[in-house]
């Protein structure tokens, strides 16, 4: 096997020692995967020999394996995959390398033909490249569903072939108010984008010109704009990096004159938040996204009660939604009083989308694919996520409107859920704190009430101090007239319900129990 490595000896900066690297094409291209059942059935392969390859290793999984291959440190993944075929297979795997560039070099890096070899070439003073193969087969459930998952075709025609979500046009703001946001129904709007600047201006070549040494955060990092375009056209990830910038305006002032609030969404309570005098900066409430195809957000509720508009401006995305109170299939409540949502999208559809299809149709989800030029609107409370089909460019925007004032308010008073001395930085469901509170979680001591508990409730108690009293100087007396008309509807529900339920002797039939 070694005659068929291409190597070359290199210093790897960040181990200080001398190496040799081997590179790929991606991983496992040349190597061969299949499920064990084919190896069952017998498809006349020859099988990669794991009793010799691993040893005692043999007796864990693959999946443990590659959790214990997380741990090693690049020179060492190196080192084990040219011990034998089968650890050639596992230390080889591709996302083992990732986290490793991000932490290198996420600000500067290029990304090549997978992450194992833009580890090389960041960090080795010369790579050189060829094709690693052979012929056995290397037989694993677990990995082909890994590497299934990786390659899995988000544009399957079967996911995305219902659309239930209306689509409308020329909808005016009384008419989107009664028929949409009061009813708490999404709807894609499909005349307000085209209009904008950023139509134009945000396409994925426009951005190029006038933006290419521009920084963007990407899942957490810093990258270039053009780096990050070029992992987007080359990558293979299950999970794929996510252009998600809340500060995109910051960075490139002229953007922020390129679209606008709808006027469905005018009377925007979000922007009382906004007070540089406290040194608390305004919740994040807008991000430009950018994303690969594959890539998107797991699902999750937008976070403080806010419902929100996502505005195409290039590529598909397909949307799945459940309405408040019903949790979709594979999100767990976890111990913590949060949720534990399935990390790859890809995994949802293959796992679930086609069971959700075959439901009584008051259970399915709402659905439907976004275009260049849509704009989805999200109400509060609903849990939703998002696939990219293709590469995509979009922004999204969220809002309180008087429809969900009452929703933010109860959202701001709930204690945070953090372990004692801890913010976990999760305020609602799997938003991480930079998306929901702007990412501060330190508050000037003037303003920390007494009996409040973490970062987050401190946090959370100023903002809602701040939302009440802005609404108190333009609206007087909103607050109080929705809590009242809140009191009302229950109380004409409870005796809805106790008329139904109510027992009568010359009744032939009630809901009672």
């Amino acid at each position: 096997m070694a005659s068929e490595r291409s190597a070359k000896r290199a210093r790897v900066e960040d181990e200080g020692s001398e190496m040799v690297v081997e590179v790929g094409r991606g991983w496992l291209d040349g190597c061969h995967v299949r499920p064990l059942g084919n190896k069952l059935v017998g498809d006349g392969a020859d099988p990669v020999n794991k009793a010799s390859g691993l040893g005692a290793l043999q007796a864990l999984d693959d999946l443990t394996l590659l959790h214990v291959l997380k741990c090693l440190r690049p020179v060492d993944l190196c080192r084990v995959a040219c011990v034998s075929k089968a650890l050639y297979v596992l230390g080889s795997w591709d996302p083992l390398f990732k986290p490793h560039v991000l932490r290198c070099c996420a600000r500067d890096f290029r990304f090549g033909h997978g992450w194992k070899e833009t580890y090389a070439r960041c960090v080795c003073s010369r790579v050189v490249s060829r094709e690693v193969s052979f012929s056995e087969v290397y037989y694993s459930d677990q990995l082909y569903r890994e590497r299934l998952l990786s390659r899995i075709q988000a544009d399957d025609p079967a996911w995305h072939a219902v659309c239930n979500v209306d689509r409308r046009s020329n909808l005016t703001v009384e008419e989107f108010k009664k028929e949409y946001e009061h009813a708490s129904l999404p709807v894609v709007i499909t005349d307000i984008v085209p209009s904008w600047p950023a139509a134009q201006a945000w396409t994925r070549e426009s951005l190029l010109r006038r933006f290419p040494e521009a920084q963007f955060k990407v899942s957490g990092h810093e990258m270039k704009l053009g780096d990050f375009f070029q992992y987007s056209e080359r990558n293979e990830d299950q999970r794929p990096l996510y252009l998600f910038d809340s500060a995109f305006t910051t960075r490139c002032p002229e953007m922020a004159d390129e679209y606008t609030l709808p006027d469905y969404f005018k009377d925007d309570f979000f922007r009382l938040l906004a007070d540089s005098s406290s040194g608390i900066p305004r919740p994040d409430h807008r991000w430009l996204i950018i994303g690969p195809a594959g890539s998107g957000s797991s699902f999750h509720v937008d976070p403080n009660g806010t419902c929100a508009f996502n505005a195409v401006i290039s590529g598909r995305k397909k949307w799945i939604l459940y309405p408040p109170g019903t949790l979709p299939p594979g999100v767990v409540p976890d111990a913590d009083g949060g949720f534990s949502t399935p990390s790859a999208l890809g995994a949802w559809l293959l796992d679930h989308h086609e069971a959700v299809s075959q439901m009584p149709e008051d259970e399915r989800p709402y659905e439907c694919v976004c275009h260049p030029g849509d704009l989805m609107v999200v109400p509060s409370g609903w849990w939703h996520c998002v696939i990219n089909l293709d590469e995509s460019i979009a922004i999204t925007h969220n809002v309180i409107t008087e429809y969900n004032l009452l929703s933010a308010i109860d959202l701001l008073r709930e204690p945070a859920r953090c372990a004692p001395g801890k913010c976990s930085g999760d305020v609602m469901g799997d938003v991480p704190l930079w998306v929901a509170m702007g990412g501060s979680s330190t508050v000037p001591n003037a303003e920390i009430p007494s009996g409040v508990g973490c970062a987050c409730d401190r946090l959370k108690n100023t903002l809602l101090q701040r939302l009440q009293n802005g609404i108190e100087r333009e609206r007087p007396g909103l607050i109080a007239q929705l809590r009242s008309d809140q009191e009302a509807a229950a109380e004409r529900a409870s005796t809805l319900w106790d008329k139904l339920t109510t027992t009568s002797s010359d009744a032939p039939f009630s809901f009672g129990f």
